[in-house]
């Protein structure tokens, strides 16, 4: 089989304050062939300089940098066009952390230490639109959904049942395809059903909404 072009692979670029955690993800992925990696950036700062020229279609993005936020980072890269889907990857599980993530246009959550495949197929899968949640994630995204302490205006635009059930079988632990097929849909819609969970969770709140509409220029 033929080697891939540059334009026939999927460009991803790794932002890590961890020099040792760069390398160890690029040694991860540097044996796939339709996988190039563009970039790999200790700082925020490094990185919103370079996307417009290396332009990585996935930035692989952990939460603790030094100097600009990674929230804040993750909220400046979302004006970029094309816009680089932005995987996090981290060990805080903590509901506020994951919740400022996907709000700042994160377009998934997958926890450390992560297995070569999960990695794999979170980047694969995120070209295709399936945002890529874990168990965990999806099960402290539901927590907070259900939580009856929260203020009317701080709660999460209420999920149909079936965007809940998506939800409910990830954290059992299901893959994308077998979820789908629970519920009785094709992936793209499974797909597109986890899309619009996750719109809403983005947008639920007005400081947000005015957070995305300040967003004409990076601001961090």
């Amino acid at each position: 089989m033929s080697a891939l072009s540059p334009s026939e692979r999927i460009s991803y670029a790794i932002v890590d304050s961890d020099e040792q955690a760069r390398r160890a993800l690029l040694a991860m992925l540097s044996g796939e062939g339709d996988l190039e990696c563009v970039g790999s950036f200790r700082s925020a700062e490094d990185v919103l300089e370079s996307v417009p020229d290396k332009r990585p279609e996935v930035i692989l993005m952990d939460l603790q940098l030094s100097g600009v936020s990674a929230i804040r980072c993750i909220h400046a890269l979302s004006i970029f066009e094309p816009k680089p889907r932005v995987i996090v990857l981290t060990t805080q599980l903590n509901p506020e952390v994951v919740f400022n993530s996907l709000r700042a246009g994160a377009f998934g959550y997958v926890l450390k230490p992560v297995r070569c495949a999960e990695l794999l197929r979170a980047i694969r899968n995120g070209l295709k639109g399936c945002s890529p949640i874990t168990a965990p994630v999806a099960r402290r995204v539901l927590e907070v959904l259900g939580e009856p302490s929260r203020a009317e205006n701080e709660r999460p635009m209420r999920l149909s049942s079936q965007e809940q059930k998506a939800l409910e079988l990830l954290r059992e632990g299901l893959r994308y395809d077998e979820a789908a097929k629970v519920l009785g849909l094709e992936l793209d819609e499974f797909s597109t059903s986890l899309e619009r969970s996750l719109e809403k969770l983005q947008l639920h709140s007005w400081n947000e909404a005015a957070g995305k509409a300040g967003a004409s220029r990076i601001r961090l």
